[in-house]
């Protein structure tokens, strides 16, 4: 909030796994990282943004903090969005273990001064098959809660895209069944820059995203 709300410089870095890497989008440059981007520069035109994409595909929670110290933490981020949870749950991890990593990967971000933004799980057949998904889900949205960090709630936006109609999974999916394509990654960076901005500006001042 402070360095946006003075025109100052910012360095963003995106960690997870495919969905941050940019599986099922056409090319890198519509992944969510890269049009998160191109919203923010929108939305704040007097202050360098830079957001920098460390997704690697397949990663669970675990390998990603081994990876902290050179891909995030090096870069010197003043905002850290972590996407998680997916392949834990796909591996049938125990989401108490993946609730004590993620709590634990949290607090080392926290101790370099970032301020983060945790990122749940999709909403997409491959995932929802799996019977012990939504402990995933709220292990991600409880640790928010205990680092009074940002919580992008990707899990309920998508769910809410397909109960009201707005999409259907074909339209908002790559073929694959779990991963975004081109459409809802641009979706999601406007609704991350849209939250940023929101934090950022006095709710009277934001202005809305297309």
């Amino acid at each position: 909030r402070a360095r946006l709300g003075a025109g100052k410089s910012l360095v963003i870095v995106a960690v997870g796994s495919s969905s941050t890497a940019g599986a099922g989008a056409s090319h890198p440059g519509v992944s969510y990282p890269a049009r998160l981007r191109a919203e923010l520069a929108r939305r704040f035109p007097d202050a360098p943004i830079t957001v920098l994409n460390r997704g690697v595909g397949g990663e669970v929670a675990g390998r990603m903090i081994a990876r902290f110290k050179s891909d995030v933490i090096a870069l010197d981020p003043h905002l850290v969005i972590w996407q998680t949870g997916t392949n834990s749950a796909l591996r049938d991890h125990d989401p108490i273990q993946f609730r004590r990593e993620i709590t634990d990967g949290v607090r080392a971000l926290r101790q370099t001064g970032a301020d983060v933004i945790l990122m749940a799980p999709q909403f997409a057949p491959r995932f929802n098959d799996l019977p012990n998904r939504m402990a995933f889900v709220r292990a991600v949205d409880e640790v928010a809660g205990d680092f009074d960090a940002v919580l992008f709630p990707r899990h309920a936006i998508m769910k809410y895209w397909v109960d009201s109609g707005r999409f259907d999974f074909k339209t908002m999916l790559s073929p694959d069944g779990l991963h975004l394509n081109d459409l809802s990654y641009d979706c999601v960076a406007q609704l991350l820059a849209g939250q940023i901005e929101t934090i950022v500006r006095p709710p009277g001042s934001a202005r809305s995203a297309r």
